[in-house]
């Protein structure tokens, strides 16, 4: 704890092995929001199938198995599944996004639930859902600026 009095949340030795293993990480968040747990729990990955999940998140997001909650196998288990993902979906539990800034974290985390509930929502239509070509993700995920945003 670096200010204030509360104590290290539970999940400190599953975040502390994400951080020993990919160094360019300085930020980790771990959630329960709804619909990014949900797709974990019907799903093995949230596919590549809109470019808020390339943008955010950089690739598609697995989803890790089960593990006990404050437990360091959390954090092996997300680093195993992660791939070049920005976040990794926990069955059964929830989220851990990275970043290399508190800033990108919270990004990668957002965005994941946003396309989680686009996700979840297009497969209750029952349709088979467009994925993107291995030619899309590239041109979606080169560098390309930053739509003029500062």
């Amino acid at each position: 704890v670096i200010e204030g009095n509360r104590r290290p949340s539970s999940d400190m030795k599953a975040l502390l092995y994400n951080f020993r293993r990919r160094p360019e990480v300085m930020a980790g968040i771990h959630t329960h929001q709804p619909y990014a747990t949900a797709v974990g729990l019907g799903e093995d990955q949230l596919p590549p199938c809109l470019v808020t999940i390339l943008d955010a998140n950089r690739a598609a997001v697995n989803v890790a198995p089960f593990t006990i909650s404050s437990d360091e196998g959390m954090g092996i288990a997300a680093i195993e599944h992660c791939g070049d993902a920005l976040a990794v979906i926990l069955r059964n539990h929830g989220v851990i996004a990275f970043g290399e800034s508190i800033k990108e974290a919270l990004h990668s985390a957002v965005y994941l639930e946003e396309s989680a509930k686009c996700y979840a929502t297009a497969r209750a239509m029952g349709r088979p859902i467009p994925m993107l070509t291995e030619e899309e993700i590239a041109a979606e995920t080169a560098p390309r600026g930053n739509y003029g945003q500062s």
